[in-house]
């Protein structure tokens, strides 16, 4: 016969109500309800309301319950339109930004963002304009020092970050601070230079993900900001990826979507933890690319918009990662 004393291991709790803080991986046996039940993280993405005006590359702020997009590209136009959300709809507000462009980037939240770089209409020109929202309304305010798109954007609206990107004529790596009122170019310069890369943090805490080198290598390169230099993770994307989604800090993060290859749309969701990636079991309904980055936490987040390589979407996914009670079943 087999002796279990020595197995090392944690009794089950008996309790006549389920635990107040119970921890992940915990298992009690509630003697009120006769349930055997255990605490799980549990990751996932569900429909939110659709944008009002289908777009990919677009700028986004904000919280998954109160977030901001602006600009972007409907395929045939670029556009000025600004949506708000409320958690379950979109609104589109009559203040629209100044210039219309896409590849737009954005910072802040709903009712104090910021637009800055992105692409004039028909490519004609790459810009360097920045726009800020106050609610209800775009001002134009000054200009970056080097005009841009593609890049990685994260932030407050008084204390913004943009890195990296490219010309018509070639990448940058530049790291370009603003005040408030003004850029200022940073001594620190990137360590791999790219474009349609994406990013999460704060001006002085900061993440960027993926992206692509000339001449159209596609890379899984991550680096952290810590306000005065950049660093080379040692650890990268799962899957090399452009144009992901991002949100959250520099220490929790989600970078989502994007693409492996032209016409290898990605579904799949990468949480970083500061130090290294992993993959969630949750993945996106529509595999896709270029939505608004910068909208929610680790914890609650959202993907708006964006294109599966046929069509400018209006889809918005809604991101959700937190501990739950659930029922456990014998069998």
């Amino acid at each position: 016969m087999v002796a279990y004393t020595g197995i090392q291991g944690q009794n089950i709790l008996i309790v006549s109500s389920d635990p107040t803080n119970p921890v992940e991986g915990q298992i009690w046996y509630n003697t009120t309800s006769n349930l055997l039940k255990g605490q799980k993280y549990v990751e996932a993405w569900a429909s939110g309301g659709s944008l009002n005006t289908a777009r990919a590359a677009l700028g986004g702020s904000g919280t998954q319950t109160a977030s901001l997009v602006f600009g972007g590209s409907t395929g045939p136009a670029y556009v000025t339109a600004t949506e708000s959300y409320n958690g379950t709809s979109w609104t589109t507000s009559p203040g629209t930004m100044n210039s219309p462009r896409t590849a737009v980037v954005g910072a802040g939240t709903q009712t104090a963002a910021l637009g800055f770089t992105g692409l004039t209409p028909g490519n004609a020109a790459v810009s360097a304009a920045t726009e800020s929202w106050n609610g209800s309304t775009w001002t134009n305010v000054n200009s970056m020092n080097t005009a841009r798109y593609g890049n990685a954007g994260f932030g407050i609206q008084t204390a913004a970050l943009a890195a990296t990107g490219t010309t018509l004529t070639g990448p940058v790596a530049a790291t370009e601070l603003w005040n408030g009122t003004s850029w200022t170019t940073s001594p620190a310069s990137v360590n791999t230079t790219r474009y349609n890369v994406t990013g999460a943090g704060t001006q002085t805490a900061g993440v960027i993900f993926g992206g692509q080198t000339p001449p159209g290598t596609i890379v899984g390169t991550i680096e952290s900001w810590n306000g005065t230099s950049w660093t080379t993770s040692p650890a990268t994307l799962n899957t090399a990826a452009n144009q992901i989604v991002s949100f959250g800090t520099q220490t929790a993060a989600v970078a989502a979507g994007g693409y492996s290859s032209p016409g290898a749309n990605l579904a799949v969701t990468n949480l970083w933890n500061g130090s290294t990636i992993s993959v969630s079991p949750a993945s996106l309904s529509t595999a896709r690319y270029t939505g608004a980055s910068g909208i929610g936490t680790q914890a609650a987040g959202l993907f708006a918009g964006g294109a599966d390589g046929v069509s400018n979407l209006a889809t918005t996914e809604e991101w959700s990662a937190a501990p739950t009670t659930q029922t456990l079943t014998v069998s």
